[in-house]
């Protein structure tokens, strides 16, 4: 049987594989996904993802949870009247007594302003992935035609073909 490496073992190949890539000039840096899209607010159309990544998956489940948050205080007034008139004649005191920072409230783009004025989903996935930013690995490549052009050139230890050896190298005469 076939034994799969641990996170943090095969996190450090990748990463090992990348430096090594950046030595031979493919590479230009490397960092990871919430450095790169989360940390500042930023959209969450600009976040690169895969088929079968993680975080979009996990940014339709705080999506649902953003939505629900958004229907259950958006709901029509005639509608949040008669439930309350049925419950409760009077709001809770708890209700009455928050500051409008922890009341929230629904952004001009519908999301719900309990995250400092950031993106609603940009906020929370950063919060999610923050703990496991190192799994994120994002890695900037040259451009393919880049990368050829240079691997055609000869290094610096490596003489051009057909050019003299230093010993070889005419001496001006005394």
């Amino acid at each position: 049987y076939i034994s799969l490496p641990k996170d943090d073992r095969l996190r450090q190949w990748y990463i090992s594989l990348l430096k090594k890539a950046k030595t031979e000039g493919i590479v230009t840096h490397i960092t990871n996904l919430w450095d790169e899209h989360f940390k500042v607010d930023k959209a969450a159309t600009l976040v690169p993802y895969f088929e079968g990544d993680y975080w979009p998956g996990e940014a339709e489940n705080v999506l649902k949870q953003i939505e629900d948050e958004a229907a259950g205080r958006g709901e029509p007034k005639a509608k949040k009247d008669k439930k309350a008139s049925a419950v409760s004649p009077t709001p809770p005191a708890a209700a009455l007594t928050k500051t409008k920072s922890e009341r929230g409230g629904l952004r001009s783009d519908g999301g719900i302003d309990d995250e400092n004025g950031q993106d609603c989903l940009v906020a929370r996935m950063g919060k999610i992935l923050q703990p496991m930013k190192e799994s994120f690995i994002v890695a900037y490549l040259y451009p393919r035609d880049f990368v050829r052009e240079m691997s055609e050139r000869p290094r610096p230890s490596e003489k051009p073909a057909g050019a003299p050896s230093p010993a070889a190298a005419p001496t001006a005469a005394p």
